[in-house]
């Protein structure tokens, strides 16, 4: 996914309160409409492709726990959880990212994406959480972390409790943005300190280890995107939880002349990223519920396939049925630049608008939700057609049992729905442009106004030409040679 594309204004800022309808899937898949999609952790990379017209995401991401240190003889260190954090992110449709939930630690090994592994010694430590992040770049990528756009850190790991139940406590694994806690110390021996919290810019410090009798070794620094091990001391330390920087393993505690070990130090925390490119309205706090997931939740803009009818006068009021999709809570639909006169939501699919006064000519009917508005499309067009004018007739009469061909001049015939001889409709005619039409004659009597109908109205008939119904007798025969002409017919 490009800068460019991340860069691109988001809609609104409220997306999630928007939403005319959500769905929650486990596969990459999306739906057509407006939802959410939820992804769990799965000790694997995943994907989201972003649906089309979709330019804004919100997200909500949360860090794996970390484990709780082993109980044998003691009390081992409580594992923390990891941090949840909340935000929106500028995106452009179809662009790609890839979704790393972090794994929960264990005591054998630290969690998926970045989790600090634990000391695995006499009683084993906890495993420090996996951080959950949203990237551009697959993790295959030898520069994937440098495109994470945000992370939630992982919580550390809890530090061993001692080999004898008079010992030490193993000490708790930190919760963003908190380092671990010492272990419990025993008579002769102090317990391991706690990994320091990931940072903004650095890993989190190595906890040092405990000193006594048998002194214990310190646990590892965190680095980027991960936490460090802890100490494999007389009593182990807990690993670091994953972060955009890990936190620090915790060390591990010191023995005494009788053998009693003190707990092992917790590991720290991993830190969050709030700032990426593209990313706003971004927070963070712990998370209570120790489920590691990221919910991402988008609204499709609304989309016009239709309008009917497609046309109708410029003085406005026409009644119009606009299908497409995504129209709950449409706040605005405009007819060109101009706001319709009043419209209803019917359906998500359907919405009923009364047209506005405007000029002649074409226009785009748009429909504008808090998720954005509609782009123009060839399905969304309006005319408003100008009034027609009937200028001239040829001929301008014919017999009364009708069937005569008339060519009617004016202008704005285009669309045309109706030609009327008087009262009398012609059942036959055809519109050859916007300023011709041919019809036959129905059956009459005397002067009429000649007056066409079309989606701007009905022509004048007081401004209008007349077409004179005639006995057949009366109407001249062609000319030919040496015959004179029969009856013309009368002047006006």
């Amino acid at each position: 996914m490009s800068k460019a594309g991340l860069a691109r204004r988001m809609q609104a800022a409220a997306l999630a309160s928007a939403l005319a309808a959500s769905l929650s899937i486990a596969s990459s898949t999306v739906p057509a409409l407006a939802g959410q999609q939820t992804f769990t952790s799965t000790g694997t990379e995943q994907q989201f492709t972003v649906p089309a017209g979709v330019v804004s995401l919100h997200l909500t991401l949360v860090g794996a726990p970390g484990a709780t240190g082993s109980n044998v003889g003691g009390t081992g260190g409580a594992g923390a959880n990891g941090a949840r954090v909340t935000a929106d992110l500028a995106v452009s449709p179809g662009d790609t990212l890839f979704v790393e939930v972090g794994g929960a630690g264990s005591t054998t090994s630290g969690g998926f994406n970045g989790g600090g592994r634990p000391a695995i010694v006499f009683n084993p430590a906890g495993g420090g959480g996996g951080a959950t992040d949203i990237r551009t770049l697959a993790s295959s990528n030898g520069t994937s972390l440098a495109s994470r756009l945000i992370v939630a850190g992982g919580g550390g790991g809890g530090g061993a409790a001692s080999n004898v139940t008079s010992g030490g406590a193993g000490g708790a694994g930190g919760s963003a943005p908190a380092g671990g806690t010492v272990g419990g110390s025993t008579s002769g021996a102090t317990g391991g300190n706690g990994g320091g919290a990931g940072g903004a810019s650095t890993g989190g410090t190595a906890g040092s280890g405990g000193s006594g009798t048998f002194s214990a070794p310190p646990g590892f620094a965190g680095s980027a995107g991960n936490g460090g091990a802890g100490s494999a001391g007389f009593s182990a330390g807990g690993g670091g939880g994953g972060g955009y920087f890990g936190g620090g393993g915790g060390g591990g505690g010191a023995f005494n002349f009788s053998f009693v070990a003190a707990g092992g130090g917790g590991g720290g925390a991993g830190s969050n990223f709030l700032t990426g490119t593209g990313v706003s309205n971004a927070s963070a706090s712990t998370d209570s519920t120790g489920t590691p997931e990221v919910v991402i939740t988008y609204a499709v803009p609304p989309a016009v396939t239709s309008v009917s009818p497609g046309a109708g006068p410029t003085a406005g009021g026409t009644s119009v049925t606009i299908a497409g999709t995504a129209f709950s809570g449409a706040t605005a639909v405009n007819f060109g630049s101009v706001a319709a006169t009043s419209f209803t939501v019917d359906s998500n699919t359907q919405i009923t608008a009364t047209s506005p006064a405007e000029n002649a000519g074409t226009v785009d009917v748009t429909v504008t939700t808090p998720a954005g508005t509609s782009a123009a499309g060839p399905g969304d067009r309006f005319r408003f057609a100008p009034r027609p004018v009937v200028t001239s007739l040829d001929p301008s009469f014919g017999p009364k049992a009708g069937g005569s061909q008339v060519t009617i001049s004016g202008s704005g015939f285009t669309g045309g729905t109706g030609v009327s001889f008087g009262t009398v409709q012609s059942t036959n005619f055809r519109v050859d442009s916007d300023s011709k039409i041919t019809a036959l004659t129905p059956a009459g009597s005397g002067a009429v106004a000649v007056t066409v109908t079309t989606p701007g109205g009905t022509s004048d008939p007081t401004a209008s030409p007349t077409f004179l119904f005639v006995e057949a007798a009366t109407l001249p025969s062609p000319p030919s040679t040496g015959r004179a002409r029969e009856a013309v017919l009368p002047a006006g």
